[in-house]
């Protein structure tokens, strides 16, 4: 791969890395295209913010292709001659809640979440988190996250910032859409780094604690909370992100499940307003059954080839 220039500058992808949404998976496809030219940024030894150390990779390193950070937002450094292409990946809020606490049940790391997982109920632990005074891990984070460092504290402004940041981002996708989402990606891409393959293997996957998850729900909790938001029809996995929220809050009970529905009400619109968006972008991608296809089996090729390795290791 040699030059990533556009029309409008030398070209970095910056990688807005959610934690528990899909964040690892496109980690480790950037990685795969770009290697050394594609950098994470935490655990700076200088003690820089993310933010600080991306201005300098961005003034510094002019062969750098792509970055990504736990704490990077908008707004983003402005650097003559760099055009940044923000990613944002979007997932369901109340779906998300049990992979959280199942990775932070799991984690190595001390931190006040793993603590009390590894203490707490799911149930308890949510009621835990809906508290107003905790961190917002679990209460319209993604909406804070994308609203930006400069959001000031008012709920229904933050959430504007946040949809006004998705909207404004070349690169959005959701967890439920991930592969559509990354075809879109190889496509805007295209003019700034060519032939990109962002086929993945899925990586730091979470798991029910307590076996599978369920199968067809009893109802469509999902579109009941989404009521009225117009999600479009194109939803893949659909009975499967369905299946995930209900098993959510049959486990919680309907007191706690209301105050997570409650505590994420503005997420679950980003939510739905990053499903639309997908979409809308899909439409424009010429012979996209095939195309969905073919990633589709590279995908299934990659993990193929992980596997033949692991059998002869």
């Amino acid at each position: 791969m040699e030059a990533h220039t556009g029309r409008q500058g030398h070209a970095v992808i910056v990688h807005c890395h959610m934690f528990k949404n899909a964040g690892s998976t496109l980690d480790w496809s950037l990685n795969r295209n770009f290697g050394g030219r594609f950098l994470q940024l935490w655990n700076d030894p200088d003690g820089r913010t993310e933010d600080q150390q991306l201005e300098a990779l961005l003034r510094d390193r002019k062969d750098l292709c792509a970055v990504s950070g736990h704490r990077l937002s908008p707004p983003f450094p402005d650097v003559a001659g760099v055009k940044l292409l923000p990613a944002f990946i979007i997932r369901n809020p109340i779906e998300r809640a049990y992979s959280v606490y199942c990775f932070e049940r799991e984690q190595a790391e001390v931190t006040p979440g793993s603590k009390k997982a590894k203490r707490l109920s799911f149930r308890d632990y949510i009621r835990w988190r809906m508290d107003p005074r905790k961190p917002l891990a679990l209460r319209n984070f993604q909406s804070a996250f994308c609203a930006g460092r400069h959001r000031g504290r008012d709920p229904a402004r933050i959430f504007e910032q946040a949809l006004q940041n998705l909207r404004a981002a070349p690169l959005v996708a959701t967890l439920e859409l991930y592969d559509s989402s990354m075809v879109v990606f190889e496509q805007t891409l295209r003019p700034y780094f060519g032939e990109l393959d962002l086929s993945h293997v899925k990586q730091n996957v979470g798991r029910y604690r307590d076996g599978k998850a369920p199968g067809a729900p009893k109802m469509k909790v999902l579109r009941k909370l989404l009521g009225g938001l117009g999600i479009p029809a194109r939803v893949q996995n659909e009975s499967d992100v369905d299946a995930r929220v209900n098993r959510t809050l049959e486990l919680l009970g309907s007191e706690v499940g209301d105050l997570l529905v409650a505590g994420n009400q503005y997420d679950l619109k980003l939510y739905a307003e990053a499903t639309a968006l997908v979409n809308r972008r899909l439409e424009s991608i010429e012979n996209l059954d095939r195309e969905l296809r073919h990633f589709a089996g590279r995908c299934a090729s990659l993990n193929s080839q992980l596997q033949s390795t692991a059998v002869g290791s």
